[in-house]
């Protein structure tokens, strides 16, 4: 586990349970302590309006008017999470993917005009950094309560940026999947932390805040809709080696403007129930799965995600000082 490579050892009570606890933000990595995780996600959608976390799959937003009867999208990101304990309540996460998208449409089912075709690209996705600042220090009563700010960066490729065709019926067509969002997006959230050995209980909220952007030629300046986040969730520790963790996704996302005006059936709801366990197979690597099913229209129909964290201990010399007088509770 994380806590035998922490100094001083920790109380009981405020010892991580597992790398999911950490994965899914309800603990924060010691002062001086480096986690990397790769990861593979694959991502089955079967839906014309669905959001990922990342990048957007609504083409309809950027390139006008698309016919899709059926849609069956596969997406692959393997990438790296980066996670460093800048302080024992202060906590810098980066995480960089490469996505491997494939989309295949059914278009005109059931008419004598029907087609099948599929289309597909590889390219970074859109990089993400995050600062997770413990604001609280809970007690038997009163929850831990984590503060953080999130920031995405429109490093993949976009909707706007794949070359496009006008098909049959004189919609547009995107000839290349997107990998990225297109847009820069910062997201404030705040999490609150029960604990009660063996069981971490948590909850928060997220909202990210999608910035607006000139695309120019006739798309002019496009908004997309914020969306707001809320989770929960538990984390059950079954022996030394082995936990289980429960978490619930619910989102909501405004409509989309245009120039200034909304673009009617760009809001939707996306809900996610993750199962995910994780085995410890030495006091510095861990086996991560984690399924996810989706239980609203627009959400992914299953998510899979495999990750293999692997935690070090910086030398002193590359830590930042023990007292810093400019940081309150330092």
């Amino acid at each position: 586990s994380l806590s035998t490579l922490s100094e001083p050892e920790r109380p009981k009570s405020e010892k991580p349970i597992d790398q999911l606890a950490l994965t899914r933000g309800a603990i924060l990595l010691p002062k001086g302590m480096l986690q990397i995780e790769p990861f593979m996600d694959y991502t089955r959608i079967s839906s014309d309006r669905v959001a990922i976390n990342g990048f957007s799959v609504f083409e309809a937003i950027v390139v006008g008017t698309i016919r899709v009867d059926r849609v069956f999208r596969d997406i692959y990101t393997s990438g790296v999470n980066v996670r460093y304990g800048l302080l024992n309540r202060l906590q810098l996460e980066a995480r960089v993917p490469f996505v491997y998208r494939q989309d295949r449409e059914l278009i005109g089912i059931g008419t004598t005009q029907e087609t099948d075709r599929t289309i597909h690209k590889a390219d970074i996705g859109d990089v993400e950094g995050t600062l997770v600042y413990q604001a609280v220090i809970g007690t038997d009563v009163m929850p831990d309560v984590l503060l953080r700010l999130k920031g995405r960066a429109p490093t993949g490729t976009d909707s706007f940026e794949v070359p496009t065709a006008i098909g049959q019926g004189g919609e547009v067509r995107l000839l290349k999947t997107p990998t990225g969002n297109g847009f820069y997006t910062m997201a404030p959230g705040v999490q609150m932390v029960w604990r009660t050995d063996p069981i971490v209980y948590y909850l928060g909220g997220n909202l990210l805040i999608n910035m607006e952007r000139n695309v120019g030629g006739s798309f002019g300046t496009i908004t997309p809709g914020n969306t707001t986040e809320f989770f929960f969730g538990l984390n059950l520790s079954v022996s030394e080696r082995v936990s289980l963790n429960m978490t619930f996704y619910d989102s909501w996302t405004d409509n989309t403007r245009q120039n200034g005006r909304r673009i009617a059936g760009t809001s939707f709801n996306s809900g996610l129930l993750l199962l995910g366990t994780a085995l410890s197979i030495s006091p510095t690597t861990t086996l991560l799965v984690t399924g996810g099913i989706g239980i609203t229209k627009e959400s992914p129909d299953f998510q899979l995600v495999i990750g293999l964290p692997l935690t070090f201990k910086l030398p002193s010399a590359f830590q930042l000082p023990d007292k810093l007088s400019w940081l309150p509770g330092w």
